[in-house]
């Protein structure tokens, strides 16, 4: 707090949140490093058939890169409510000039509408090449070059005039957000660079001006999208019906795919938040600040993701990339499966290090030993996510076998390392039973065996408890170590899906599986014992959690205790419940149901990528945030640090009070 005190008296600032200031910094270095990736990929591995579209993808990295430049230079902040709509400079070089910041977010609203123009000339290329090429020829002359920059240039210049003539904001606006901003930013309206757009209540002339500059930008904006959509569809309709080569065929529907996508993300992500946020004041609803953790941020974070659509589309591309920073062998599934695992770890990172630090930060005394266990929770899902990135897994079940695979990373190149570190991330799926059942047993004891409290901080019991937990993954690790090895008639029966669905060679792959019928009785009953010990853990412990979770809600049923402290059970038991749901319903089932669906001959093939192997992956993440958002003390904590000026601490709720007639909880 000091040192953001200090950083405003040097530095106008409205202090937002955290994540408003340092998300479009993050992402904007992000989009630096993947846009000159980007070009640089496409001056060196590009093919002389796509002529001059290189030069046309090189000006798609050039550009993200100049549009990250502003959006970190000219730091945005929004606001709806009541009858007004508005944009300010929040920070940085522009804040403390009302006429030059003023003018800066005309600039910057002017590179919204530059990003269309780029799409437009994209999706203009793409139909000529296909549906007009005798017309190819222009891209390369400096005549209709300049035409085009000329257009592209003179649709922001709308957009730019569209705002500056037509949105600034005079004392009548200004006077409309006087109150939420000294209540939510502590700011004075007066004194910040704003435009923005009043909807009703407000004067004729107020009105009419500045909605004549939404009416602008919602014209272009919606002529952008029906000119994509519709060149779009004509290219793809004469894809189907045009008379040339497989290869040549194919290429174009990747380019057009790669395009597809690279229109959809600034749509799905940016564009469609920002028409949300500047039209909802005309329908009465109040997003207040909300707009600078959806669109605000979303519009930062686009430049970065938008290179990757090619690169990871385009097959020369895509494997310029991975030669570059993954130079080991791969199993290439898909774009889902090869990148879920990674983001939902960084995220896992970020979700359980926050969680880690209001547990360490927030915690009543009246928590105990639980505070570490919570804490325990944190750090083994992130141990969890970082095994899940280093040993990437794929699955597939085909046939009469079901088996797990190093994809790809630093084990796929040797099949005896990688089915060890298999058998490794296996135990961490057993580890995390372990992990629940600790902590249900924790909460029976604090509620029906209180006398017993003592012993979770006693190093003996705890000793005892950490090797049951891990004991419990050793047996999974044995099952799968020395019943679920992959031989070579296993390997025969996957040899046709993996050349198929991979283009891989399945004796060189990683692997461990079951065969349930059609093989040597030897290979059966050595896998399938293997699937029954893993599925009696797995049902052990869910009966286990699902009779320890009913038995302490029978007891708090009956239990004598003071209201505020039967309370406090109650959202600790809800928040253990949910973090038992969470995994079992988007990571458990789906994989009981993977290694069980070849019994009945049913082939989901290289489906548990999308699903079983995903899920895995996104627990983690997802786990934390129910004692987060469910515990006040810890949801109010988290608003406070994140979401400032959505945390608006009211009367203390009942159940954050420690009664006098508890004890440890």
């Amino acid at each position: 707090d000091e040192l953001l005190n200090h950083f405003l008296e040097v530095i106008p600032m409205v202090y937002i949140g955290f994540l408003h200031l340092w998300a479009p910094i993050v992402f904007g270095i992000l989009s630096y490093f993947s846009n000159t990736i980007f070009i640089y990929i496409i001056l060196r591995k590009t093919r002389s058939s796509f002529g001059a579209y290189k030069y046309m993808l090189m000006s798609f990295g050039i550009f993200d890169i100049m549009y990250s430049t502003v959006d970190m230079v000219v730091a945005m902040g929004s606001h709806s409510e009541g009858n007004t709509f508005c944009v300010f400079v929040s920070h940085g070089p522009f804040a403390h000039n009302i006429e030059l910041g003023f003018k800066a977010l005309c600039v910057r609203c002017m590179f919204f509408s530059l990003s269309y123009g780029v799409l437009e000339v994209h999706f203009i290329y793409r139909y000529i090449a296909l549906c007009r090429p005798k017309w190819i020829s222009i891209f390369s002359e400096p005549k209709w070059i300049t035409v085009m920059a000329l257009g592209v240039f003179g649709q922001g210049i709308v957009w730019f005039c569209s705002v500056y003539f037509c949105m600034w904001s005079d004392d009548e606006m200004r006077s409309y957000l006087e109150v939420p901003f000294r209540r939510d930013y502590n700011a004075d309206v007066h004194k910040i660079p704003i435009l923005g757009s009043t909807y009703w209540g407000a004067s004729t002339k107020l009105i009419v001006r500045t909605s004549a500059g939404i009416v602008i930008v919602s014209i272009i904006s919606c002529w952008t999208i029906f000119f994509c959509i519709w060149t779009g569809y004509t290219i793809f309709k004469t894809l189907n019906t045009a008379d040339m080569s497989k290869n040549t065929k194919k290429m174009h529907r990747n380019l057009l795919k790669a395009l597809a996508i690279q229109t959809f993300i600034p749509f799905a992500i940016s564009y469609i938040p920002c028409v949300v946020a500047w039209s909802v004041p005309i329908i009465h609803v109040d997003t207040k600040s909300l707009n600078n953790f959806t669109a605000v941020i979303a519009v930062a974070a686009f430049p970065f993701i938008d290179p990757l659509a090619i690169m990871l589309l385009l097959p020369d591309y895509r494997n310029s990339l991975f030669r570059m920073f993954l130079p080991f062998n791969m199993i290439y599934v898909n774009f889902v499966h090869h990148w879920a695992p990674i983001v939902f770890g960084m995220l896992s990172y970020c979700c359980n290090s926050i969680f880690v630090f209001i547990v360490l930060k927030k915690t009543r005394s009246s928590f105990g030993a639980y505070k570490y266990m919570l804490m325990s929770f944190g750090i083994f899902d992130i141990m969890y996510s970082t095994v899940d990135m280093v040993v990437a897994m794929g699955s597939h079940s085909e046939g009469n076998t079901f088996c797990l695979f190093v994809s790809h990373g630093p084990f796929a190149d040797d099949p005896e390392i990688g089915f060890a570190a298999l058998c490794v991330r296996c135990m961490f799926f057993s580890l995390s039973y372990g992990v629940l059942e600790v902590h249900f047993i924790y909460r029976y004891v604090a509620l029906c065996r209180p006398q017993w409290i003592p012993a979770f901080g006693d190093p003996k019991w705890i000793t005892v408890m950490a090797l049951g937990v891990f004991g419990q993954g050793i047996v999974w690790f044995c099952s799968v170590y020395f019943c679920m090895w992959s031989d070579d008639e296993m390997r025969s029966y996957l040899e046709v899906p993996f050349r198929r669905d991979y283009n891989a060679d399945v004796y060189q792959v990683p692997i461990l599986g079951s065969t349930y019928w059609g093989a040597s009785t030897g290979l059966i009953l050595r896998t399938s014992a293997g699937i029954v010990i893993i599925s009696v853990i797995s049902c052990w412990t869910i009966y286990f959690c699902i009779w320890i979770g009913w038995t302490i809600h029978s007891k708090l049923s009956v239990v004598e205790m003071s209201k505020t402290t039967k309370k406090m059970h109650r959202n600790l038991l809800k928040a253990l419940a949910i973090q038992t749901f969470i995994p079992f319903a988007i990571s458990y089932i789906p994989c009981v149901f993977a290694w069980s669906v070849p019994i009945i001959h049913v082939d989901t093939k290289s489906w548990n990528n999308i699903t079983a192997v995903i899920a895995v992956a996104a627990f983690p993440f997802i786990d934390p945030l129910a004692i987060i958002l469910l515990l006040p003390d810890y949801r109010n904590a988290f608003f406070k640090i994140f979401l400032p000026c959505v945390n608006r601490p009211g009367k203390t709720n009942p159940e954050t009070i420690t009664s006098n007639h508890s004890s440890k909880i």
